[in-house]
Protein backbone atom coordinates (compact mmCIF):
# COMPACT_ATOMS: atom_id res chain seq x y z
CA UNK A 1 0.00 0.00 0.00
CA UNK A 2 2.85 2.38 0.85
CA UNK A 3 4.54 1.55 -2.45
CA UNK A 4 1.31 2.31 -4.33
CA UNK A 5 0.94 5.63 -2.51
CA UNK A 6 4.57 6.49 -3.30
CA UNK A 7 4.09 5.58 -6.95
CA UNK A 8 0.92 7.64 -7.12
CA UNK A 9 2.66 10.62 -5.48
CA UNK A 10 5.60 10.25 -7.87
CA UNK A 11 3.21 10.13 -10.84
CA UNK A 12 1.46 13.32 -9.75
CA UNK A 13 4.76 15.12 -9.11
CA UNK A 14 6.04 14.19 -12.57
CA UNK A 15 2.68 15.17 -14.12
CA UNK A 16 2.74 18.52 -12.30
CA UNK A 17 6.36 19.21 -13.36
CA UNK A 18 5.58 18.24 -16.97
CA UNK A 19 2.52 20.53 -16.95
CA UNK A 20 4.62 23.45 -15.66
CA UNK A 21 7.30 22.81 -18.28
CA UNK A 22 4.66 22.77 -21.01
CA UNK A 23 3.17 26.01 -19.71
CA UNK A 24 6.60 27.64 -19.61
CA UNK A 25 7.36 26.52 -23.17
CA UNK A 26 3.95 27.74 -24.33
CA UNK A 27 4.57 31.12 -22.70
CA UNK A 28 8.02 31.29 -24.28
CA UNK A 29 6.59 30.42 -27.69
CA UNK A 30 3.91 33.10 -27.31
CA UNK A 31 6.58 35.63 -26.36
CA UNK A 32 8.58 34.74 -29.47
CA UNK A 33 5.45 35.04 -31.62
CA UNK A 34 4.57 38.41 -30.09
CA UNK A 35 8.10 39.69 -30.72
CA UNK A 36 8.00 38.44 -34.31
CA UNK A 37 4.62 40.11 -34.83
CA UNK A 38 5.97 43.41 -33.48
CA UNK A 39 9.03 43.21 -35.72
CA UNK A 40 6.86 42.39 -38.74
CA UNK A 41 4.66 45.39 -38.01
CA UNK A 42 7.75 47.63 -37.82
CA UNK A 43 9.03 46.26 -41.13
CA UNK A 44 5.66 46.88 -42.79
CA UNK A 45 5.48 50.39 -41.35
CA UNK A 46 9.01 51.19 -42.53
CA UNK A 47 8.22 49.79 -45.97
CA UNK A 48 5.08 51.91 -46.20
CA UNK A 49 7.01 55.00 -45.17
CA UNK A 50 9.72 54.26 -47.71
CA UNK A 51 7.09 53.64 -50.39
CA UNK A 52 5.31 56.86 -49.51
CA UNK A 53 8.58 58.77 -49.62
CA UNK A 54 9.51 57.21 -52.96
CA UNK A 55 6.06 58.01 -54.38
CA UNK A 56 6.41 61.62 -53.21
CA UNK A 57 9.82 61.91 -54.89
CA UNK A 58 8.48 60.45 -58.14
CA UNK A 59 5.48 62.79 -58.04
CA UNK A 60 7.79 65.78 -57.57
CA UNK A 61 9.96 64.64 -60.50
CA UNK A 62 6.91 64.25 -62.75
CA UNK A 63 5.57 67.62 -61.70
CA UNK A 64 8.94 69.24 -62.42
CA UNK A 65 9.03 67.55 -65.81
CA UNK A 66 5.51 68.75 -66.63
CA UNK A 67 6.36 72.26 -65.49
CA UNK A 68 9.47 72.32 -67.67
CA UNK A 69 7.51 71.06 -70.68
CA UNK A 70 4.76 73.64 -70.10
CA UNK A 71 7.38 76.37 -69.96
CA UNK A 72 8.98 75.11 -73.17
CA UNK A 73 5.60 75.00 -74.90
CA UNK A 74 4.70 78.47 -73.66
CA UNK A 75 8.04 79.76 -74.97
CA UNK A 76 7.46 78.12 -78.35
CA UNK A 77 3.93 79.56 -78.55
CA UNK A 78 5.31 82.99 -77.66
CA UNK A 79 7.96 82.73 -80.38
CA UNK A 80 5.35 81.62 -82.94
CA UNK A 81 2.99 84.45 -82.03
CA UNK A 82 5.87 86.98 -82.12
CA UNK A 83 6.91 85.73 -85.55
CA UNK A 84 3.40 86.06 -86.95
CA UNK A 85 2.77 89.45 -85.44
Amino acid sequence: MLVAAGALLCYFLIWWKDRNVKQAKSLEAQTVLDKAQSEAELIVRDARLAGTDEARKLREEVEQSFTARRQERAELERRLSDGKG
